[in-house]
């Protein structure tokens, strides 16, 4: 009995036949890796999460994370910016406990450096005294102690990192396979090597092309599905690869043109590669092309650009697809700020701080989440010049037929929860649940919204100043997420870790100026 490393480059064709075979739990990192090999999406995470909950802990949500963190970063260093350092700090703290399964005593490192490690120490303390564990650490936790083996097909996990590997290997019983393809001649994998070979010292066997089954076999695993030979021509996507690593003649064109290898030839697919001298030029040009897809019959789930940065493209592929009919998701995530529940709560923040102003009072009442006010309201308005909360209220009673009275008397200490039923109460009274349902991103973000005040309430009997409910407010909404651009169909914009073991009939890969 063992289990195996499959190392061949064409890893699709062989996880499809192996996830033929009954009796497997086939894990993949996204849905769309799932949906490449026909199977629901399962992931790494959601084992690992399973796990520790059987051992009664919990991964924190990021707000509880965030709250924990701060108060350690105020025990210990006593930053004059709580917030700012908190934030610079959160993810070097994560990444040393993404990096160990426990943080080790180190001497001889800068006074900076020791604070680090400190805070680090004390947040995991912190975190364990409400039974609580660090996002970063759940598959650490999760290997730890016992561990009930499954029998698992893990494919799409191609560049595993050292926390992955360690639950990959409590978590594998007899017959597992991870699909982790490997090319021995190029320094692109030399990281995948050497996660191979330390999966081989843990006692993994290591399958590779033709040898494959004769390796089974050998091993009393005959019954095992293995991939069968195909007639030598490759797939575009295959071809491809093997000419980046420098394992195949390669034959691209210079600035806007087409380029074909060979072995792709009698497949009748192709690659183009295009220059453009600006990135609006690039972003239309690339639409322009998935336009033609789309009128020529080609659906839109067969679809996909992939640009390095999301963030940078993104913006305008969304303006540039909604000019030209093109539906598009973009799955990346922004800051609820950017939404326009996000700016609308901002700007509400901003207008009690300020004793509702004249100017911003008047921008969040006729906001498209606040109300439709009419042409008398203004006219009465530019008239009246209200300043203050008691002459805002009688505006709006009068004209708007919206009461005001939940946002009085907005200064006074009060317990987290009862900030937050007072918060739920606004989400209420300006019917922010029914105005934001009209767009998908945004009903996302009032739902988010939503469930991350739940977290704010936590604990329940600590007595806050509207001035730091407040600071914590407009923390929440930098830090909580929603997709770019949610939904469902329509081309796919992603990043290279997001689309990898999808697969797609037309992939176009935009921001490769380098």
């Amino acid at each position: 009995m063992a289990r195996f490393v499959q190392t061949h480059h064409n890893s699709h064709a062989i996880a499809l036949e192996w996830s033929l075979r009954p009796h497997y739990q086939i894990i993949t990192p996204s849905r769309r890796a799932a949906r490449a090999l026909h199977v629901p999406h399962k992931p790494l995470r959601w084992l690992a999460r399973k796990a520790i909950e059987s051992k009664g802990k919990t991964v924190a949500s990021d707000l509880t994370a965030q709250r924990l963190f701060r108060q350690v970063v105020q025990d210990v260093a006593q930053p004059a910016d709580l917030l700012a350092t908190a934030r610079v700090w959160l993810p070097s703290v994560r990444s040393l406990l993404k990096s160990n399964a426990s943080l080790p005593e180190i001497s001889d490192i800068s006074p900076g450096t020791s604070t680090l490690f400190k805070v680090a120490k004390d947040y995991q303390v912190a975190l364990r005294q409400e039974g609580l564990i660090d996002e970063a650490e759940l598959y650490w936790q999760a290997a730890a102690g016992s561990v009930l083996p499954q029998q698992v097909l893990i494919y799409g996990y191609f560049q595993p990192s050292r926390d992955e590997l360690n639950w990959i290997d409590a978590l594998a019983t007899d017959e597992s396979v991870l699909f982790l393809p490997v090319n021995e001649d190029s320094p692109l994998f030399a990281d995948s090597q050497k996660a191979v070979d330390w999966l081989v010292e843990r006692g993994w066997q290591v399958l590779k092309d033709a040898d494959s089954q004769a390796q089974v076999a050998g091993l009393g695993q005959a019954t095992i599905a293995q991939p069968k030979q195909t007639s030598g021509i490759l797939s575009l996507g295959e071809s491809l690869s093997r000419a980046f690593c420098g394992t195949q003649n390669r034959d691209l064109g210079n600035g806007r043109g087409q380029a074909q290898s060979p072995a792709v030839q009698d497949t009748g697919t192709s690659v183009s590669t295009y220059a453009y001298s600006t990135l609006e030029a690039e972003v239309r040009g690339t639409l322009a092309e998935v336009k033609a897809l789309l009128n020529s019959g080609t659906p839109a789930r067969d679809i996909a650009i992939v640009a390095r940065n999301e963030v940078a493209y993104g913006p305008l592929l969304l303006d540039v697809a909604w000019e030209y009919g093109i539906p598009l998701r973009a799955l990346y995530d922004t800051p609820l700020l950017t939404t326009r529940l996000g700016a609308w709560l901002a700007l509400l923040v901003d207008v009690l701080n300020a004793k509702f102003p004249f100017e911003g009072t008047a921008r969040l009442l006729s906001h498209a989440l606040a109300s439709n006010p009419d042409r008398d309201f203004w006219a009465t308005t530019r008239r009246q010049h209200p300043q203050g909360f008691a002459a805002w209220n009688a505006l709006a009673k009068e004209h708007l037929d919206l009461n005001l009275d939940v946002l009085a008397q907005i200064d006074q200490a009060k317990s987290r929860v009862d900030w937050v039923a007072r918060w739920r109460s606004i989400l209420s009274q300006f019917d922010l649940g029914r105005r934001c349902a009209r767009w998908a991103r945004e009903s996302v973000a009032f739902n988010r919204f939503r469930d991350a005040l739940t977290e704010l309430a936590k604990p329940e009997s600590e007595v806050l100043s509207w001035a730091e409910f407040s600071q914590e407010l407009q923390n929440l909404l930098a830090s909580v997420t929603v997709p770019a651009q949610p939904g469902r169909g329509g081309v796919e914009l992603h990043s290279p870790r997001s689309v990898m073991a999808a697969r797609y009939a037309h992939g176009f890969i935009i921001g490769m100026a380098e």
